[in-house]
């Protein structure tokens, strides 16, 4: 009797479709910014009624087209760098940056950088110690075992090991296992496995790099911090934003002239569409705020 009032029972079944809009939207959430303008201007090519506004400049953008002109990897380091420093850093920034080795690595002592720019040597050592956060890896650094310290670090496996043996690369250049076993008090296994890491990593910081050309990232966000008021501050790159526009004169101009039902239907499916794409870019702009 009890198997039959269990077989009984209502078996329910929650089903959530997904339309081709909503699917749509969860893509556009995950583009770049340079990958939604492309997007958006195929959009502009199939739909009649959209246009896009022009965007407006600022100096900032201006200084960032400035260095795009002949992308490498000085330009791609005034970049990052334009927004963490302030502007009374910037002269010590230009000479760390313009006496750059060809491999990346600071070859000028912040002694000489603070009496080129009348600055302290404090100073001059706190403004290295920020480039040398900035990308690709290891960039500033002042020798071969410092980036490689930096590498090791960076994939948290740096220890006093790594240490000594950074200390003695040679011993790894003649492969002196028993040398490097006596010093580090490691077994013949544990410090192969060292050595591998050590000849894992990339021995010079721009070697990753063209020397002309690199890529110019176009940020979403810009993050600024407001001294007097100890608050962070987050807005979207106005430099780079767009508008998409419906052209509701063009719209009203062909309903005039056109009696046909078949073109009336196609442009209230554009602008149908339109009015989505617009709220669904801006829902992504909230969304990244928001984030």
């Amino acid at each position: 009797m009890l198997k039959n009032i269990i077989s009984q029972r209502p078996n329910l079944k929650l089903q959530f479709k997904i339309n081709k809009n909503l699917i749509q939207s969860f893509k556009i959430l995950q583009m770049s910014l340079q990958e939604m303008q492309e997007f958006a201007n195929k959009e502009i090519e199939i739909n009649p009624v959209l246009s896009m506004s022009s965007i407006k400049k600022n100096n900032n953008s201006q200084l960032i087209e400035k260095y795009a002109e002949k992308p490498n990897i000085k330009n791609w380091l005034y970049q990052q760098s334009y927004n963490l420093f302030e502007k009374k850093d910037r002269g010590l920034v230009k000479i760390y940056i313009e006496n750059l080795d060809d491999n990346g690595f600071c070859r000028i002592s912040t002694k000489e950088v603070a009496n080129f720019t009348s600055s302290s040597i404090t100073n001059a050592k706190k403004v290295l110690q920020k480039l040398k956060s900035l990308d690709p890896i290891g960039i500033f650094s002042q020798s071969l075992e410092e980036n490689l310290e930096i590498q090791l670090k960076k994939n948290g496996i740096y220890n006093n090991k790594h240490k000594i043996v950074l200390n003695n690369l040679e011993l790894i250049a003649s492969y002196n296992i028993n040398k490097l076993m006596q010093l580090c008090n490691l077994s013949e296994k544990e410090i192969k496995e060292i050595i591998k890491q050590v000849r894992n990593l990339n021995p010079r910081p721009i070697d990753s790099f063209s020397a002309d050309t690199t890529n110019i990232a176009i940020v979403d966000l810009t993050v600024n911090i407001d001294k007097d008021k100890k608050e962070i501050l987050i807005s979207l790159n106005k430099d780079q934003q767009f508008k998409l526009k419906i052209d509701k004169e063009y719209v009203k101009k062909i309903k005039t002239q056109s009696k046909d039902s078949k073109t009336k239907k196609y442009l209230n499916d554009c602008m149908s569409h339109a009015r989505w794409l617009k709220n669904t870019l801006n829902h992504r702009d909230k969304t990244i705020i928001s984030v």
